[in-house]
């Protein structure tokens, strides 16, 4: 009791540093109207306490009684990276077999059944550094759900009439990712892993490389890294923290602790021979995707100062001066994202670009770009503001974070205990605290030519090798001299620039207040029905509002549903540079063609949802693609059909169930039909963008509103953005018998008992 005492006391602390830094991040901000975070948010009731039992097991303790269920997680510092070379799998084999009973409870699906019982779920991963097992269930359910749970590291059984029946279950795992892309690229990278190197393992297992661990071999795994000193647990519960802390010790204390100190891995996993290296990668799906890879350091030390979501944040820009704005502009490109992933050894900075037909042609062209924008930070280096955006927005969202609950919150708490100290989890984990330009520079020094892997990944792409397990067809080869020579001569590009300062980051965060408590209509019924209802419950600068256009001109035909499709398309790829930096502050907004009209969704910070609406307005005509992108559109289209056909099974059957009870959905087999399939159709390939632009005007020529919105917003406000609609588009209202409504499939008693 003593210990937590202790650290509740820093964690008060800790809140002291952390209102200082948050007055910090705002300070930056000219006209900023600074948050008041000296007390909790209104419905902020959340309490948190963390304790080190005496086997050194650390849990965190969380208290809260708006939780609609109880979760718990623990986690074992030890994953696949620690599988034995001659036992791939062993690490994720385990995981199975704990489920299946212990000395107390024999039956191998006691907990299981326990759980869901109480309206619970439950799982468990095999990651590369740890195993993570969570569950929730309904609040009356806790303690005997912990009592069984907690038994999983203290008394398994490992019963032997099980283990071949899970070691099948594993393999279903495996032959589950025979078809999926990812786990087969990522394979295919393993091969560049210097030999013998943990990171290089099968870490799924199949019966392959499983046919010779038994009951000895998963016992002496478990007796080798299940010690309760590598061990965080998380209960978040609505019980008080004195009553968690007392089942956390009366179940997890004989948990045995080994005192397991873990061998280092080493940190060099790509050996240098390898680099710069081409792999060429043939994928089940039509993609047509490039890969800029670059082995780094381990980021989990530079927590504080990020330079990996920097570096991320400038990469993944799509406004005025960015990579992909240029990478746009020449058709190379439809989408980049750039992201890190990082164990506590190594780690890879990532950018994944979605080629065009034409960017598949021009690869050097593209990678060019791409070290000519890492020419341009190295030259101005990393520039303070945005430093200060990006901690002040990562400081808005964690004060304003919304309620989180639920077995995957826990999940991952447990996780990131492994590498925050516990009461720090959320803070080290969503907080830029300092303004890091030598680590940006250090992160910045590997992006280089010569270390990188260039991973091009197509159906149609040559390859010469087949990988062992998945089977994927593959070439490696190493980048001659003469590109990497190319590639290091990168000039500096006029066309990119550092992002320009964000105007949209939120400065008024006050909430309005309301009387109100019931929803209410705020449009004339000529225009349709709006909903609105002003917050009164959550106490949050934010809004969400859900917004259609009805119409009778998009799913009359399979030739309306297609021309709207790639309206819709059309229209996001023309506003990408617009509305980028408005997503940076906070807000999001999407687009999309629904069977009765058109679909517009915004959320995020309310103060500039209005005006978001408005200036949205004025753009839904205004379809700035050229001749070249729209081509790639009608492309992307395609692609979109044909790999519907590709997606996991219970995918297709839940489109197929909604295509059956839905008399008006239109098939996209009706406008395309993938040659090899029976009834190939073509109906795309000669659309022209003048078809497109003219058919939008007829769309959106007459329509009606419907939709609802809920938040900080003022009611006047509100009216007053959704009736610029009509008005700048010179709308009339569609009559009230064309909007349609949603159908619902009604069973007839006798079909209806055949589902029971």
């Amino acid at each position: 009791m003593k210990a937590a005492k202790v650290m509740e006391q820093l964690f008060k602390r800790s809140n002291i540093y952390f209102l200082a830094l948050i007055m910090v991040a705002f300070s930056p901000l000219a006209n900023a109207k600074p948050i008041n975070v000296n007390q909790k948010l209104p419905n902020d009731k959340r309490e948190y306490r963390a304790i080190k039992l005496d086997n050194k097991l650390e849990a965190l303790l969380i208290s809260d009684v708006a939780l609609n269920k109880s979760a718990a997680a623990l986690d074992v510092n030890a994953g696949s990276i620690r599988d034995p070379l001659d036992k791939q799998g062993l690490a994720h084999f385990l995981e199975h077999v704990l489920f299946l009973g212990t000395k107390t409870y024999p039956e191998p699906d006691e907990f299981i059944t326990f759980v869901e019982q109480h309206r619970g779920k439950w799982n468990a991963f095999t990651a590369p550094e740890s195993t993570n097992y969570h569950f929730d269930i309904n609040h009356d359910g806790l303690e005997g759900a912990l009592k069984r749970f907690s038994l999983f590291f203290i008394e398994p059984t490992f019963n032997k009439n099980f283990i071949t029946k899970e070691r099948n279950a594993v393999h279903s795992e495996f032959k589950k990712n025979l078809d999926n892309d990812s786990s087969r690229i990522y394979r295919v990278y393993q091969e560049l892993i210097i030999k013998d190197h943990p990171a290089r393992g099968f870490a799924v297992g199949n019966n392959e490389t499983l046919a010779k661990v038994g009951g000895k071999e998963l016992l002496d795994f478990y007796k080798k890294y299940y010690s309760a000193n590598i061990m965080k647990l998380v209960i978040m519960s609505n019980k008080s923290l004195d009553d968690q802390e007392k089942l956390v010790k009366q179940y997890f204390s004989p948990i045995k602790n080994y005192n397991v100190k873990l061998d280092k891995i080493p940190t060099k996993i790509i050996d240098n021979k390898n680099l710069p290296s081409e792999i060429r990668i043939q994928t089940l799906k039509d993609t047509k995707e490039l890969e800029l890879s670059f082995p780094i350091p381990s980021m989990f030390p530079y927590w504080q100062t990020k330079p990996e979501s920097i570096l991320s944040h400038l990469l993944g820009h799509e406004g005025k001066g960015s990579l992909f704005s240029l990478l746009k502009k020449e058709n190379l490109a439809s989408a980049i994202v750039a992201s890190t992933h990082s164990t506590s050894f190594a780690g890879s900075f990532d950018v994944d670009i979605t080629m065009t037909d034409y960017g598949q042609k021009n690869i050097d062209k593209i990678v060019s770009h791409f070290f000519s924008y890492i020419e341009m930070l190295n030259k101005n280096g990393y520039k303070k503001y945005i430093y200060d955006e990006e901690s002040t927005m990562r400081s808005i969202n964690f004060v304003y974070r919304d309620h989180q609950e639920g077995v995957w919150v826990a999940s991952k708490f447990a996780n990131l205990m492994q590498k925050y100290p516990p009461l720090e989890i959320e803070k080290a984990q969503a907080l830029l605290q300092e303004y890091g330009p030598q680590d940006f520079s250090m992160l910045l020094s590997h992006i280089k030519p010569a270390n990188m892997i260039l991973f091009e990944q197509g159906k149609d792409v040559k390859t010469d090798k087949t990988e062992h397990f998945f089977k994927t067809k593959y070439a490696i080869n190493m980048i001659p001299s003469k590109r990497i020579k190319k590639w290091e001569a990168a000039k500096l590009n006029k066309t990119l620039s550092y992002p320009q300062q964000n105007p949209f980051i939120p400065k008024d965060l006050a909430l309005y207040k309301t009387q109100d408590t019931k929803p209410k209509n705020i449009i004339n019924a000529k225009w349709g029905e709006f909903w609105f209802q002003s917050d009164n419950k959550f106490h949050l600068p934010k809004a969400s509002v859900e917004l259609r256009l009805l119409t009778d001109k998009v799913n009359t035909s399979p030739s309306s549903k297609m021309l709207a499709n790639l309206y819709s398309l059309a229209l996001n790829r023309s506003l990408e540079e617009w509305k980028y930096p408005i997503t940076l502050a906070g807000l999001s907004f999407n687009i999309q063609r629904i069977d009765r009209g058109i679909s517009l969704q915004f959320s995020g910070y309310s103060e500039n949802i209005p005006f978001l609406i408005e200036s949205i307005s004025k753009k839904l005509l205004l379809l700035d693609v050229d001749q070249k992108t729209f081509e790639d559109i009608k492309s992307e289209l395609k692609r979109m059909v044909i790999n519907s056909y590709k997606a996991p099974a219970y995918q297709q059957a839940i489109y197929h169930l909604r295509y059956l009870a839905d008399s008006k959905m239109i098939h996209p087999k009706y406008y395309f039909q993938p040659s090899g399939l029976p009834g190939s159709i073509d109906l795309i390939s000669d659309v022209t963008l003048k078809q497109v632009r003219e058919n939008a005007k007829k769309v959106l020529s007459r329509f009606a509103i419907e939709g609802a919105a809920y938040g900080n917003l003022k009611e006047q406000e509100v009216k007053t953005a959704l009736l610029s609609l009509p008005k700048n588009l010179k709308a009339s209202p569609l009559p009230a018998e064309l909007r349609g409504r949603s159908l619902a499939l009604k069973l007839d008693q006798e079909k209806a008992s055949l589902l029971k």
